[in-house]
């Protein structure tokens, strides 16, 4: 954010009656608020020479004066000019009274000094007014174009000139400071260091501390603009609290704002969204909708580089409105570039292409080349996904050209890395030499993210020329930067967005160890890709798993906590009232957007409040998170007789990793999409039960368990258990669906499902589930508590679910079960019912509800106490059960958003955090009477047994065997998560 406020003099002040005339000499102080406008009067003769010191405290105000025609004679307004204190003065035309207007500028309430000099005109006194008239009429924003810019330096070096034949030393260092930031405005560093020190050595002259504050904030921007984060920190830190000590609230706001800018968005996120946090509550306080808008998009810079895209979006379209209702046309194309930015990383590249274009006509239109270079570096990157390399290649060599005069060093690099990867394909020599000088200034200016960035490029190109040991030497040394800043990360789910942005490093890491693995078998290559494998799959929930240990009641702020709580539990009361809404018959869209807008905000501030308990709290501070297994400790926590298969789908190759006690082999797959094109179209025939689609389902699935399985099967036949740990579209796949082949089957009931040979459960990745398996927990024979049926408005009743919580309870042991149904199925009882938390095995009969942000999926319960009867994952995450199995015996309750490396994000991650170890779910929408016969089956087999994964399996064999649901449309949704196989 480039814009500058400049120091005021500090003077001393009465407070007198409030006076209709003004004299030589006269000071004074007065309170102003929103809206006020106070009237002045002062005679003048013809060559008099006007000054009026005028500094406005904790509020934006505009001084106006007028000759006794009316012809305006000074308009200088604080909120136009940040705060300039060099004497707004002009010399008088005409004889008599002058007219003073002074008005509020901005929200709140604040005050003003004022002191008058009034003495005949002369050659000092014109070339004094002359240079303040040069001050004042240049526009201060930062948004101008080049030949503007250039225009004023011309103006302002006069200008210094005439400041130094008036000996007026404030006006010149303000000229200067002004030079300086003109200068900045074009990139140009050399000069604008030297007006910027030159202010500051005027401005320490003459005391000014508010001056001295002012040169300090915009030194700290050169260095910023010069890659000297360390340095642009310290000096934005000290100005922060010289202009919060000389109660400059505009100033103070601005320096957080550049203070959260210099802060690495992957290095240091938790402190500088911690400073936007209070950058946005000042702006807003202030009612600059400007800075406002500035603060959002930068917020929305934050989590585009953590890699977690629909929050990114959120605070663009936040910001979007404020810059066009301001006409911010360089607010409005750096927001555009974000959007665009976010929705190529969602897989939407062309609505990414369409708003860059807009955006980079709009950078063309302003010439303002920074904001050109910017745009053109994101429509390169765009350019790329739509596979167009000969303009992408243009783009950013126009983008290098302008970053070249700039100077700015950093910039420079990441347009020669991008360009290094480019060019790697037609002119592998300069190739080398961009990344090679990419990463040589990367590593002197100490830029991590942009070493990792280089190193992968280098490897790459090692890679294409056959030196694979040197490829993998530099893509170890990136991993381990990118382990390094992700441990700097604030909370599980923004590290876990972290490193599936950064998948494409893990995934080159794997191609490279299962090349070597091919040439040299038993080098240990394969083991090591399997740790590779590990080390970015679902670390997330790692995190989470280990943090649930934190107890957040003692050691922060108990109003922080509370703060927490009650803005999530505003958070599930809007979103009920949003799915209140969209199940009308005819939903009111105003509404619908007023509840998504309060949503959004309300969740940024849960989001800010996560960061700031996280930043306070000594045992998060202190936790030491579990790194990812070996091959050799996962064979460590495997019983006898199982086999965990673990996939891994990279750009290029899809991998399986087969681990038993014993035992390991990796084996290369089918390409990915030849793997996601013949899971689509299984997933569509699993769907729709009926007897037209048999024959070629049996092919599909037969073909799908050889492409996935068929390589790994002796060793498998050895095994009577398998664990599946699956990798991108694989987690939408019932395996137990799938059919070994060889059949000649006529019915579905007939079929070799894998479902016949082996007990399956899953897991997020082979680490979470060795913790799973480790951890002591409560008793399976314990005390079973099942909740059914609940009455929701905004749901269809669910008979069957009633009786199958009742009959589950029955098989469980009456003496041993508690059912609530209905109205008693509350929200408020999973929440506070100590027979919940306690329960061995907790059962939800109930309608599921699925929203494109995972902590906002949930279940439908009934309302009362408090509570909207929707609970959602955010709020299962404040919950501490003791549960061994927790089933969810819902529509869809293992679906939710898709993250690679990550897995399914949504109710089974929280259900694990809340304290399950092992979540049974769906994978689709269930049928009703069906899910309730292959519920009682299952637990009458666990009730015997308390193994939940043989269980499911003889539940499942239970519906297959009778030809009304043998079709797996209805027993293969219902999977096993966790930690099966104690």
């Amino acid at each position: 954010m480039l814009g500058f406020a400049v120091g005021l003099f500090c003077i001393q002040s009465t407070l007198p009656a409030q006076p209709a005339s003004l004299e030589n000499g006269q000071r004074f102080r007065r309170e102003l608020a929103t809206a006020e406008t106070h009237d002045y009067s002062v005679s003048l003769r013809r060559g008099d020479w006007f000054r009026a010191v005028f500094r406005p405290y904790g509020i934006h105000a505009s001084i106006e004066i007028r000759d006794p025609a009316g012809s305006e004679q000074i308009n200088y307004d604080t909120s136009r000019h940040t705060q300039i204190d060099t004497l707004p003065q002009f010399i008088a035309q005409v004889d008599g009274v002058h007219r003073i207007q002074v008005r509020a500028r901005s929200r709140g309430k604040g005050s003003y000094d004022v002191r008058i000099s009034i003495q005949p005109a002369d050659d000092l006194a014109r070339a004094s007014t002359e240079a303040v008239k040069t001050l004042l009429a240049a526009d201060p924003s930062g948004d101008r174009n080049a030949a503007t810019a250039r225009q004023t330096i011309t103006r302002f070096e006069h200008a210094v000139e005439l400041a130094r034949q008036a000996v007026e030393p404030m006006l010149e260092a303000h000229l200067s400071r002004r030079l300086g930031v003109a200068y900045l405005t074009l990139g140009e560093l050399a000069p604008a260091d030297r007006w910027l020190e030159g202010s500051l050595a005027i401005f320490r002259r003459e005391s000014n501390a508010a001056g001295i504050a002012a040169a300090t904030h915009d030194l700290a921007t050169h260095r910023m603009m010069a890659g000297e984060r360390r340095m642009a920190i310290d000096l934005y830190r000290k100005a922060f609290a010289l202009r919060e000590s000389a109660g400059d609230a505009w100033g103070a706001a601005q320096s957080l704002t550049n203070l959260g800018l210099a802060y690495h968005p992957t290095e240091e996120p938790e402190k500088q969204l911690e400073a936007y946090s209070l950058a946005l509550t000042r702006w807003r306080h202030l009612g600059d909708v400007h800075a406002e808008a500035t603060t959002l998009h930068n917020i929305a810079e934050t989590y585009l580089r953590l890699g977690d895209y629909p929050r990114a979006l959120e605070y663009c379209e936040r910001a979007l409105p404020l810059h066009r209702a301001n006409a911010q046309l360089a607010g409005e194309t750096h927001t555009l570039s974000h959007m665009a930015d976010a929705y190529r990383n969602l897989g939407q590249p062309q609505k990414s292409l369409n708003l860059l274009t807009d955006a980079v006509q709009l950078a063309r239109k302003r010439d303002v080349q920074w904001m050109l270079a910017n745009t053109l570096v994101d429509l390169a990157q765009t350019l790329q996904a739509v596979r167009q390399p000969a303009k992408a290649i243009e783009a950013y060599e126009e983008a290098l050209a302008i970053r070249l005069k700039t100077g700015n060093r950093g910039l420079v690099a990441q347009i020669r890395s991008e360009l290094g990867i480019m060019r790697m394909a037609t002119h592998p020599d300069r190739a080398k030499e961009d990344l090679t000088a990419a990463l040589q200034t990367f590593e002197s200016t100490g830029n991590q993210a942009g070493r990792m960035q280089a190193l992968a490029g280098l490897a790459l190109l090692d890679r294409k020329n056959g030196h694979l040991a040197a490829a993998l030497a530099r893509m170890e040394t990136a991993l381990g930067l990118l382990e390094k800043i992700r441990e700097k990360v604030p909370g599980a789910e923004l590290r876990a967005s972290l490193l599936a942005s950064r998948r494409d490093y893990h995934d080159l890491h794997v191609d490279l160890l299962m090349e070597l693995h091919r040439s040299d078998p038993r080098a240990g290559h394969a083991a090591r890709a399997f740790a590779a494998v590990e080390s970015g799959r679902a670390r997330g929930l790692l995190d989470l798993l280990a943090e649930a240990g934190v107890s957040v009641e003692q050691g922060i702020a108990p109003e922080l906590r509370e703060r927490e709580l009650r803005a999530i539990g505003r958070l599930s009361n809007l979103s009920a009232r949003l799915l209140a809404e969209r199940s009308k018959p005819a939903p009111d869209a105003n509404r619908i957007r007023l509840i998504e807008s309060e949503t959004a905000e309300l969740d940024a501030e849960a989001d800010r409040l996560q960061v700031l308990i996280r930043a306070s709290h000594r045992a998060y501070a202190d936790l030491k998170y579990p790194k990812a297994l070996s091959l050799h400790d996962v064979q460590s926590v495997l019983a006898p007789g199982v086999a965990l298969a673990e996939y891994a789908l990279t750009r290029e190759a899809s991998y399986l990793f087969v681990v038993t006690r014993s035992s390991f082999a990796a084996h290369r797959l089918a390409p990915p999409p030849a793997i996601e094109a013949k899971l689509r179209e299984f997933r569509e025939m699993v769907g729709r039960p009926g007897r037209r689609e048999f024959a070629r389902y049996r092919q599909v699935a037969a073909s799908l368990y050889q492409m996935l399985l068929g390589p790994a099967e002796s060793l498998l036949a050895r095994n009577s258990r398998l664990v599946i740990v699956p990798d991108g579209v694989l987690h939408y796949l019932p395996f137990e669906a799938l059919t070994t082949g060889g059949e000649t089957a006529g019915s579905f009931a007939a079929l070799p499902y894998l479902a016949r040979r082996w007990s399956t459960a899953y897991a997020p990745s082979a680490t979470v589930y060795a913790r799973l398996v480790s951890t002591p927990g409560a008793s399976a024979g314990g005390n079973l508590m099942a909740l059914g049926n609940p009455l929701n408005a905004l749901a269809p009743r669910l008979p069957a679910a009633e009786n199958e919580a009742r009959t589950v309870a029955a098989m469980f042991g009456g003496a041993r079960s508690t059912v609530l149904l209905g109205l008693d199925a509350t929200e408020h009882a999973v929440k506070f019912d100590p027979r919940v938390a306690d329960a061995s095995v907790l059962h939800f009969a109930a309608h599921g509800v699925l929203d494109d942000r995972p902590r906002a999926s949930g279940l439908l319960l009934a309302a009362g106490k408090g509570e909207d009867g929707l609970l959602q994952a955010r709020e299962i995450f404040n919950l501490r059960w003791k549960a061994s199995l927790a089933v969810l015996s819902a529509c869809d309750s293992g679906s939710g958003t898709l993250q690679r490396g990550e897995g399914v994000l949504a109710l089974t991650r929280a259900f694990l955090y809340a304290g399950a170890e092992a979540v049974a779910v769906s994978l689709w929408r269930v049928e009703d009477l069906a899910t309730s016969a292959l519920m009682q089956s299952f637990y009458d087999a666990f009730r015997k047994s308390g193994d939940p994964v043989t269980s499911l399996r003889k539940a499942k064999l239970t519906l297959i065997a009778n030809p009304t649901t043998a079709h797996p449309y209805y027993w293969a949704p219902f999977v096993l998560v966790g930690g099966a196989g104690k």
